[in-house]
């Protein structure tokens, strides 16, 4: 509930942010796990796995991501999604493929 919520956090600002830091944590957990994983064959599949988990555990946490791609957002604190975004797009992609090739990763990521 609303007033749970901020009770527990105790504004709007501290709860973005904690969403924020929770965004980022997971993140760089699973770019941590592709980089580790990086020469196994079946790292794209290992590192999915992990990004479907981390989903369902927290069904709006992808969505908040993929905001960073939507050429007209404003969302507070934005740039930190969007760093996040593009963290996970090169954990799942290789950095030097082609734009439509990014977008197929970035569309698989909203399905």
């Amino acid at each position: 509930s609303k007033p749970g919520l901020l009770h527990r956090f105790g504004s709007k600002e501290a709860l973005h942010r904690a969403v924020l830091s929770e965004v980022d944590q997971t993140v760089q957990e699973i770019v941590g796990h592709a980089l580790a994983h990086s020469s196994q064959p079946d790292q794209l599949r290992q590192v999915l796995e992990l990004v479907v988990g981390k989903a369902l555990e927290r069904p709006g946490m992808v969505r908040v991501m993929l905001e960073a791609f939507k050429p007209s957002s404003t969302e507070p604190g934005i740039e930190t999604i969007q760093a996040a975004g593009y963290r996970l797009v090169d954990a799942l992609d290789h950095p030097l493929s082609r734009p439509a090739e990014r977008l197929r990763v970035v569309l698989a990521l909203q399905l």
